[in-house]
């Protein structure tokens, strides 16, 4: 996998901070990772790490905060060694709380765990091309159901075929996993967050 050019990464993305009033952070300097310990992205190999970092504020305390950030995990086999980097985009908003669920494109083999093996993936019959695209599991499949039950949702989710979902009591994350983003395509994905981010919580 191709990676980004660490000094062109940095100056890059410092740019991007600047061009839309968000602050630039190289390192993760506040332990923003520590928010999402338990989600499924960060429970994933080692010698873990959050780079090149884009924050709304610098106030841990504000009720809504915002951004992105590069991160980085290790899986070795003994006999070979891969580097996974993908940009998450995050929300911690304590407008509204979420259910734990988590969203993630369907592919055919999981069709077979579905039907064979018991995987949980929760389906709409209002939305059946929505839940043809993607497997939907929770901790607490009512509560997320009810959430999903929303049309502009489901046409903003349906237009990011190849996204993952994560969410969880006030905190939000998507991203496309071993991707990271170009940072002249962040402004859209970024808007587009918002907007699922305030349907998610409406």
């Amino acid at each position: 996998m191709k990676l980004f050019d660490t000094g062109k990464r940095k100056r890059a993305m410092n740019e991007f901070a600047d061009q839309n009033n968000l602050i630039y952070f190289k390192k993760d300097e506040y332990g923003l990772g520590s928010y999402f310990k338990g989600f499924k992205l960060f429970g994933r190999g080692g010698a873990k790490g959050l780079t090149h970092l884009t924050l709304n504020t610098n106030d841990s305390t504000a009720s809504l905060q915002y951004g992105s950030f590069d991160y980085t995990f290790v899986i070795s086999t003994g006999k070979s060694t891969m580097v996974f980097i993908q940009t998450v985009f995050f929300w911690l908003d304590q407008g509204a709380v979420l259910p734990q669920f988590y969203m993630f494109p369907e592919k055919w083999y999981h069709k077979w765990g579905t039907r064979f093996f018991g995987m949980q993936d929760l389906d709409f019959k209002s939305y059946p091309k929505f839940s043809d695209q993607f497997v939907l599991q929770s901790k607490d499949p009512d509560f997320t159901t009810r959430i999903f039950n929303n049309e502009p949702l489901i046409a903003e989710l349906r237009e990011m075929p190849k996204w993952t979902l994560e969410c969880e009591g006030y905190y939000t994350i998507m991203y496309i996993p071993a991707k990271q983003q170009k940072p002249e395509d962040m402004v859209a994905i970024m808007d587009r967050g918002h907007r699922i981010n305030t349907l998610l919580r409406s």
